[in-house]
C-alpha cells in the first residue's frame, strides 16, 4: 500500500507549471532593445533595468517604464520599449526588487511600498537626466509618490491606482499571487467553469486578445509582496502634478475590471491631467490588443507637450 502511494504521479495545477516554465524561458528581445544590466540599488538587491539608447547617456528625452503588482519590465519589453526607441527617445524598464529578474524574489514577502519608490528613485538617479515617468496600476501609484520629488519632465499613468492608494480598489490587486487573483475571479463566476484563458481575459485583457497570448502573458505574473499591497492602501499624500508644472496623461481601459473609470476620473482631476480613454482593451494596457493605440495616444500627447 505504501509503495502504491509512493508510485502514484502528483499533479501540480497548471498555472504553477505555466509559472515555472516562463521564469526558466529566456526573454524575447525585440530590435530596438540593446542593453540589459543588473543595477545595485545602494542597500537593495541588484535591479534588472532593460531598454534602448546610450545606456546612462542621455542628450535626448528619456522615458522611464514602471509596471505595477505581479509584473516585471518584460510587459514593457513586448511592444512600448521598440515603439518609443523607435521614435527617437532613450527607454528604460526596471523590475521592481523580488520582479522580473531582478534580485529579491525569495525575501519579496519582506519587501515595503517604499522599497519600491526607493528602486524607482535609484534608477532615476543613476539615468541621471530629468525623465517622463509611465506607471501602470501599483507602478502608477509608486510614480505619483515620487512627484516632486525627483527630476521628471511628464507623468503617464495607465490604469493607475489611485494617489489615495488602493484601500477602495477591489481586491483584485490587493491579493499576494496571481493564482489567487485567479481564483477570486473564478469565485464571481455563476457557473464556476471556465478556461484559464477566460479567467485571465477576465481580469487583465480584453476579448481581443488571442487565447494563447492570455495564457502566455498569465504565465510570466509573479508572485507579490503582502506588506507592499498593504502599505499601497495608505501610501501617504501624493503632490497633484501640476502644482509643480508637471504635465500629465491619464490613460483608461474600458474594459478594465481593476482601477475603475470613476477612480481614472479623479486621478485625472487631481493632477490636472488629460484623460484619454482606450478602447478595446482591459487592465494591461500595454499588452492587450490596442497596446499601438495607447502607444499613439502617449506619442502624440507628447509631442503636443514638446517632449
Amino acid at each position: 500500500m505504501r509503495a502504491t502511494q509512493r508510485s502514484k504521479p502528483s499533479r501540480k495545477p497548471l498555472l504553477d507549471r505555466l509559472l515555472r516554465a516562463a521564469h526558466r524561458a529566456p526573454l524575447a528581445v525585440p530590435v530596438s532593445w540593446n542593453f540589459w544590466r543588473r543595477y545595485r540599488s545602494p542597500g537593495g538587491p541588484r535591479l534588472e533595468v532593460v531598454g534602448a539608447g546610450n545606456l546612462w547617456r542621455h542628450r535626448d528625452t528619456v522615458i522611464l517604464f514602471v509596471h505595477g503588482a505581479f509584473g516585471g519590465a518584460w510587459m514593457w519589453q513586448e511592444h512600448f520599449l521598440p515603439y518609443f526607441r523607435k521614435s527617437g527617445r532613450s527607454v528604460y524598464a526596471l523590475s521592481l526588487r523580488g520582479h522580473g529578474r531582478s534580485k529579491g524574489r525569495d525575501q519579496i514577502q519582506s519587501w515595503r511600498f517604499s522599497d519600491y519608490i526607493d528602486d524607482v528613485r535609484c534608477v532615476i538617479e543613476r539615468i541621471g537626466a530629468p525623465v517622463i515617468l509611465v506607471g501602470h496600476s501599483l507602478g502608477g501609484l509608486i510614480v505619483q509618490r515620487l512627484i516632486g520629488r525627483v527630476p521628471m519632465r511628464a507623468l503617464v499613468l495607465l490604469a493607475s491606482a489611485p494617489p489615495e492608494g488602493i484601500l477602495l480598489v477591489g481586491n483584485s490587486l490587493v491579493l499576494p499571487h496571481p493564482t489567487a487573483l485567479l481564483e477570486n475571479i473564478l469565485r464571481t463566476r455563476s457557473d464556476g467553469k471556465a478556461s484559464m484563458a477566460e479567467l485571465w481575459r477576465r481580469a487583465l485583457f480584453s476579448h481581443e486578445l488571442p487565447a494563447k497570448q492570455v495564457v502566455a502573458y498569465a504565465a510570466r505574473l509573479g508572485p507579490e509582496s503582502r506588506r507592499a499591497l498593504a502599505d499601497a492602501r495608505m501610501p501617504g499624500p501624493v503632490l497633484p502634478a501640476q502644482s509643480i508644472g508637471i504635465p500629465s496623461l491619464v490613460l483608461s481601459a474600458n474594459g478594465d475590471r481593476i482601477i475603475e473609470r470613476s477612480m481614472a476620473r479623479r486621478t485625472a482631476l487631481f493632477h490636472g491631467a488629460t484623460l484619454r480613454i482606450v478602447r478595446p482593451s482591459g487592465h494591461a494596457i500595454m499588452l492587450d490588443a490596442s497596446w499601438r493605440k495607447a502607444a499613439e495616444i502617449i506619442r502624440e500627447w507628447l509631442e503636443d507637450h514638446g517632449l
